[in-house]
């Protein structure tokens, strides 16, 4: 079988490394696979290459670089197919697999044209969260066009993998979608984000923090889907009754912006290190640290979510500080009373974040509670 996996971001994306590579490792070790064709969308001319190892996979950059009004989103619609076309004829494609329903998008449109079987994994309701978050309006024309190719996919592909249950049922109950469906969360590598007791002895002296120091890390964006004032105030309240509470915060986003949110909370700089590093590099600096917190607002759709922070967290071992209503992820820290703490985010007043929960002296992170939830909801082999 040979497969045709269409990515929507660059090969160097966090997002690639962290959700397409291990997708691609699964497949790879499938024996009924015999070529794997990967093509990623790149918004530079500049040349790249594909820095995984993985047997059977071809890899085929396609290059999009901004344009001036859209021009370059318009040829990821016109051209891309044409490549991908030109591809299934030459590789004697059997399936395409699309990651995100962005990717869907693209893949319907060379379905339509070649009636090669197409699969959407990742599938989420893009256009209602671009919408939600203010990105977004209903009279956009990327909104009405992702809703038109949303609809679509539901209707053409041969599968869609939504990668929350909750969203699944909403799909089968409140939308009656009849295509083929089944979960595929977003999964983690259990091993290489293990708890590394080393590492943390390691980036708590490159910081200054003390052994003794309880600390907080949070991975990922403000603002949009995300929240920004009600997260800087959360760490204001948690350096309030936590101590000795330092923070970790990593991320893609300026300092100066960072440092601006945490001054107008309150919140003492010199507590908290801001730092950006390689995807790889994630799981030492999860391992300085106690807990976690996800930042992920509470809309509408959010329970279609899975977040791969989450999975990292608790592949780590670490509790997660989460709002109600985030993929499956919320209901798995009520139901199990474990995992972290369900908290509002918008009028929580105190942190609730019972001292129990948040593991000081680290002895019991390998194989603790939070492991075991990863192991269960986040493993590779749910995705096999």
């Amino acid at each position: 079988m040979n497969i045709l996996y269409l990515g929507y971001w660059s090969v160097s994306d966090g997002l690639s490394e962290s959700t397409i590579r291990p997708h691609l490792e699964v497949l790879d070790a499938i024996p009924e696979v015999d070529k794997i064709v990967y093509v990623s969308i790149e918004r530079t001319l500049e040349s790249v290459t594909c820095p995984w190892s993985i047997a059977t996979m071809d890899f085929v950059p396609y290059y999009s670089p901004p344009k001036l009004l859209l021009r370059d989103k318009i040829a990821d619609f016109t051209k891309l197919p044409n490549l991908l076309v030109k591809l299934c004829e030459e590789r004697s494609i059997d399936k395409i697999i699309c990651r995100s329903s962005l990717a869907g998008a693209i893949g319907y449109l060379v379905w339509k044209r070649v009636k090669t079987p197409y699969f959407v994994e990742s599938f989420e309701p893009h256009a209602d969260y671009m919408l939600e978050s203010g990105v977004w309006k209903k009279w956009d024309i990327r909104y009405r066009l992702q809703k038109f190719f949303e609809k679509r996919q539901k209707e053409t592909a041969s599968a869609i993998m939504p990668v929350s249950n909750n969203y699944k049922m909403h799909l089968m109950e409140k939308e009656q979608v009849k295509c083929p469906m089944d979960v595929v969360p977003c999964s983690v590598d259990l091993e290489k984000f293990q708890f590394d007791k080393a590492k943390r002895t390691e980036i708590r002296r490159q910081f200054g923090i003390p052994n003794e120091a309880t600390v907080g890390i949070y991975v990922g964006k403000f603002g949009g889907i995300y929240y920004e004032e009600e997260a800087y105030r959360f760490f204001k309240n948690c350096n309030d009754q936590i101590n000795d509470f330092h923070l970790l915060i990593l991320t893609t986003e300026p300092n100066d912006k960072i440092i601006n949110g945490l001054q107008a909370a309150s919140f003492p700089i010199e507590r908290c290190q801001v730092a950006k590093v390689a995807h790889h590099e994630v799981a030492a600096y999860l391992s300085a640290t106690d807990f976690a917190f996800n930042f992920h607002r509470k809309t509408k759709w959010s329970f279609a979510l899975s977040p791969i922070k989450n999975g990292e967290y608790w592949a780590n071992g670490l509790p997660i500080v989460i709002a109600d209503g985030i993929g499956d992820d919320s209901v798995i820290i009520k139901t199990n009373k474990q995992g972290g703490l369900v908290v509002d985010f918008e009028n929580e007043l105190t942190t609730r974040i019972l001292q129990g929960q948040i593991d000081q002296n680290a002895m019991d992170r390998i194989g603790n509670e939070c492991v075991i939830l990863a192991g269960k909801y986040r493993n590779p082999m749910v995705v096999r």
